[in-house]
């Protein structure tokens, strides 16, 4: 399979499976997209895992990404995913690498919160 880097000023939308994000993260499935960021499935070369990457359209601002980050990092909660990694990408893009997600049809995510909503009441 032929994996292309992804090019320097390239938005959430212009990813496709397939690409790797800095070197190591390759996409492998968008899982959601919402007003400020897009969450992919991604396989990590270094570690051999699967986890999940969360990209903020830089309308996000930088404030409100490093709040978010700050908040995940703390929260400890089984249904909550666990951030392993923030960074910037060589576009300037923020993006946070969590551990991996397992979306049912009766789940849903919105990525702009970072929020599952499950089926249930």
């Amino acid at each position: 399979m032929t994996r292309s880097p992804i090019p320097g000023g390239a938005k959430a939308t212009d990813y496709a499976i397939g690409d790797v994000l800095e070197g190591r993260f390759e996409i492998l499935q968008l899982i959601g997209q919402g007003g400020f960021s897009t969450v992919y499935r991604v396989r990590d070369d270094v570690e051999g895992q699967e986890r999940a990457l969360k990209l903020f359209d830089s309308a996000a601002g930088d404030e409100a990404v490093r709040r978010e980050i700050g908040a995940l990092r703390k929260i400890r909660h089984p249904n909550v995913v666990e951030v392993l990694w923030a960074g910037k990408t060589n576009c300037g893009d923020w993006y946070l690498i969590t551990s991996s997600l397992t979306v049912s049809p009766s789940m849903s995510l919105s990525a702009e919160g970072g929020t599952f909503v499950t089926g249930r009441q």
